[in-house]
């Protein structure tokens, strides 16, 4: 007697399980490309820690790219894409596998509505990734979800350069441009049909700065369009996750005040990467979209739950490393919808 199951789908829309009982989960990067070798041009001297961090060999070449810019998708069954999907994952860094699994994928599916699964479903959406960085969601969407419309914004300009050199074989479905320090928005307006925001707002020390980007992205968007903000979960700051920890343990903060971020390499256990957030209640994050004036507004605590195990054992992680992640929420993700 056969043990294939018929898959069940979890609150992203994709499978849990394709053969057998074992679930599955996807995890991906948070700051680095997700283009691979063929899109970005590493070369056989590059080092093994950067082709690790820049994703090498996620790119099934020139003619999977061409499909997913094209109007026409070409026609999959759910197990081949879920397959395809998988496989984007595979040689991606631990240490951000936490970002996607709690943060950028429910974003992406529950709070923008994309289909992980049926990339056809996304072809006509128009994207705003604001705040992108060195664009790797907004790659993302682009090569891995067929949507055929994103813009990439930062104030950054080095970041933005080195998003554009990673992904000039994106460049007909993908743009980035530079945001003015000051906040005033040159984006179109009326134009886009879901915006993300991450782990940004929480940065900026004041509500005024604050304010200023949910407008600008309120007004840029197409009336009843979803924004979706994330940020480090405030209720679980000095919490110590397999490959975070904001804020000190036992300390108590004030709205505005100064987060020490460490990020760990999970291997060595060792930081290597340490930078700052700020410290906000929920009830500001709630009380900022409401003022903007989105409706349906919600923020929720989202966990990195255990129950999928087989893709995270196939990158090299050991669930038992994220049992924190599962029991208290590292991510807020708060939502509202442009009025109609």
């Amino acid at each position: 007697m056969s043990n294939c199951v018929a898959p069940s789908e979890n609150n992203w829309g994709i499978p849990t399980s394709v053969e057998g009982s074992v679930p599955i989960r996807l995890v991906c990067d948070k700051d680095y490309s997700i283009e691979g070798r063929r899109c970005t041009g590493a070369g056989s001297n590059a080092s093994p820690r950067r082709e690790r961090l820049s994703g090498a060999g996620l790119l099934a070449g020139a003619e999977e790219l061409s499909m997913s810019c094209s109007p026409k998708l070409r026609r999959v069954s759910r197990a081949n894409r879920f397959s395809d999907v998988i496989n984007s994952f595979r040689d991606l860094p631990k240490e951000k596998a936490c970002d996607w699994i709690a943060g950028y994928l429910p974003a992406l599916n529950r709070d923008l509505q994309l289909d992980l699964m049926e990339h056809s479903n996304n072809i006509q959406r128009k994207i705003l990734d604001y705040g992108c960085g060195k664009g790797a969601v907004a790659s993302y969407l682009v090569q891995h979800m067929g949507v055929s419309c994103v813009l990439g914004c930062d104030i950054s300009e080095k970041c933005l350069q080195e998003a554009r050199e990673r992904t000039k074989c994106l460049q007909q479905c993908l743009a980035f441009e530079l945001i003015d320090k000051s906040g005033e928005s040159k984006l179109p307006s009326n134009t886009y049909d879901g915006a993300m925001c991450n782990f940004v707002i929480s940065v900026l020390p004041n509500k005024a700065e604050q304010l200023k980007i949910l407008l600008n992205v309120k007004a840029a968007l197409i009336p009843g369009a979803p924004f979706v903000v994330l940020v480090n979960n405030p209720n679980s700051t000095g919490t110590k996750f397999a490959s975070i920890q904001v804020g000190e343990q036992g300390t108590k903060y004030k709205a505005g005040d100064l987060l020490r971020v460490q990020i760990f390499d999970m291997d060595t256990r060792q930081m290597y990467f340490e930078s700052r957030d700020r410290w906000w209640p929920v009830e500001h994050y709630v009380e900022l979209f409401t003022e903007a004036g989105f409706e349906d507004v919600r923020a929720e605590q989202r966990t990195a739950s255990l129950e999928q195990h087989e893709l995270l054992s196939s990158i090299g992680l050991d669930p038992r490393e994220f049992q924190v992640e599962s029991a208290v929420a590292p991510i807020l993700a708060i939502r509202g919808i442009k009025p109609r």
